[in-house]
Parts: C-alpha cells; sequence; structure tokens
C-alpha cells in the first residue's frame, strides 16, 4: 500500500502536531546530514519554524529525533497557548509547507530517510488539495 493509498484510509487522521513534529524532524536531519538536494528548501523551512518557535516556546530546544512529541504537545493543548490568529495562521501555513515540500522534485529522498514523517507530510498536504492535482493519479 503506497503513501497516497494510507492517507485515504478514513482512520488515518495527522493533525498540526503531528505534522509540526514531522516537519521539525525532517528540518533537523537535512541540517545534520546537510542532504544537497533540499538545502534549497531549507531557508523556507527555517522561516516558519522560526515564527512556529516564537508563538509556540515550548517546543524549542527539544530532541526531535525523539518519537512523541506531537502526543506530548497534544496533551497540552500547545495551540492554545499561542495567540487565536497565530495558532490559525500556524495551522494554516503548516498545510502550505506541507503541500510545497512534498511537490519539492527531491522528496522522494525523504521518504526513503523519513518515511513516517514523510507520510505525515503527503497526508496534511493531500488533505488540502483534495483528489485533483498533484496528488491524484
Amino acid at each position: 500500500m503506497g503513501a497516497i493509498d494510507t492517507c485515504l484510509e478514513p482512520d488515518t487522521v495527522y493533525d498540526f502536531y503531528d505534522g509540526l513534529a514531522a516537519l521539525l524532524r525532517i528540518y533537523d536531519v537535512v541540517v545534520r546530514h546537510g542532504s544537497p538536494p533540499l538545502l534549497a528548501w531549507l531557508p523556507r523551512a527555517q522561516g516558519y519554524l522560526n515564527v512556529a518557535l516564537k508563538h509556540l516556546p515550548q517546543i524549542g530546544g527539544e530532541d526531535y529525533a525523539r518519537r512523541g512529541w506531537a502526543q506530548q504537545w497534544r496533551a497540552s493543548h500547545l495551540l492554545a497557548c499561542a495567540a487565536p490568529v497565530s495558532a490559525r495562521w500556524l495551522q494554516q501555513q503548516l498545510t502550505e509547507e506541507c503541500i510545497l515540500l512534498a511537490a519539492h522534485p527531491d522528496f522522494y529522498c525523504l521518504r526513503a530517510a523519513l518515511p513516517e514523517d514523510a507520510l505525515v507530510v503527503i497526508c496534511l498536504a493531500r488533505h488540502r488539495a483534495g483528489r485533483v492535482g498533484l496528488f491524484c493519479a
């Protein structure tokens, strides 16, 4: 079963917290390993993550390679700590970042290196895009 098929399953639900954790892990891996195909993506990701860290300082300084952050942030209602307009922007922009990352020509590198995180990115991107364009065969 492919990533798109998994995203179509009704019980596969990813939210902002899953997406933020995935994006942080992906960013961390690309920075640490200097993955050349995705180096051009780094400034954009860093911009979004800087804003997220500003409005959600509780996520800073963590070891993002460790799993379980999304559940912890969800349980603590992390988005409720941000101003409503900031929380809404962070959610909407995370989806946009997932769409752009999933459409990146070298995204396949992430699918091989970080399959779970790539799946989250694809599902969040596909949820927004619907069954048209990039995510419809």
